[in-house]
């Protein structure tokens, strides 16, 4: 792991960063999650956009040398039993990835998995991967609205927003922004 020319502050500081850092073809995904789980940090959901290869470790700050999978486990018991959302770009629909496969394997709850062509991302599906993470629910966007649809059908409105609002409280993400107001003259 190596530390970048210079932090980027505005989106072109980004995209020059992107454009200049040359990579050698290692990939330590759990690079990501050091400094998270170094400084204590409570995150209530990962996203990893990913090939979902990893080859490479990554170290934390007691100089122990780890992948993204034992991080992540070790962060989930130490730290928050935060939730992880792979966008998976395979080779092809069906293809199984690495790194997705290590938490699949081991029955790890909270694990969701959105896979992307490599070659050709079907880029509609972000509409259901961004009405999925809003609900935080692994049952898919067009499922939840069948449900809702039938509950309302078998109950009166008030009882169903009621629920809704419960589960929200329950359920949602604190979104935390910032409004500004501008007036002209």
């Amino acid at each position: 792991m190596f530390l970048p020319t210079f932090t980027p502050k505005t989106i072109e500081d980004v995209l020059t960063l992107a454009l200049t850092t040359r990579a050698d073809g290692g990939t330590a995904n759990a690079a990501g999650l050091v400094s998270y789980y170094n400084n204590k940090e409570v995150i209530k959901t990962f996203v990893m956009v990913t090939d979902d290869e990893e080859n490479t470790d990554a170290q934390i700050v007691d100089g122990t040398s780890t992948r993204f999978f034992e991080l992540f486990m070790k962060y989930r018991a130490e730290i928050y039993p935060a939730k992880l959302v792979f966008i998976s770009f395979l080779p092809d629909q069906h293809a199984q990835g690495q790194m997705s496969s290590e938490f699949q394997n081991a029955n790890i709850p909270d694990v969701i998995q959105f896979i992307f062509s490599r070659y050709r991302p079907d880029l509609t599906k972000i509409d259901n991967l961004l009405g999925l993470l809003s609900t935080g629910s692994s049952e898919s966007f067009d499922d939840q609205v069948g449900k809702l649809q039938n509950e309302f059908q078998q109950k009166d409105i008030e009882s169903v927003i009621t629920n809704l609002l419960n589960k929200q409280k329950e359920y949602s993400l604190p979104i935390e922004a910032e409004m500004t107001v501008t007036t002209s003259n």
